[in-house]
């Protein structure tokens, strides 16, 4: 019997606070330039390397993103996760 670590990706949002700018894409430059989280003692225990990522600027109706249309396998790929391996089929075909 194999013995599995099996690692989760966690999502979810942080607050930056308001930014002063004529664009989104300015927006964001200012909020990634003092950007950070940090996680609690307990939370720390289970979760490595948190880190931002896909960072989205509203104002009124409109709205910027900085990593557009990502999908889960591309956000989960950004934080360290691996697809497992494709099995190949044996050539030949029979038995």
């Amino acid at each position: 019997m194999k013995v599995w670590t099996v690692t989760a990706a966690v999502f979810g949002g942080h607050h930056l606070g308001e930014f002063e700018a004529e664009t989104g894409d300015e927006a964001i430059a200012m909020a990634v330039r003092g950007a950070g989280v940090s996680l609690c003692h307990e939370c720390s225990r289970d979760i490595s390397d948190p880190q931002l990522e896909r960072f989205v600027a509203e104002c009124g109706d409109e709205v910027f993103e900085d990593e557009p249309s990502r999908t889960w396998e591309d956000q989960a790929r950004a934080a360290g996760w691996r697809p497992p391996a494709k099995k190949r089929a044996k050539a030949g075909g029979g038995r």
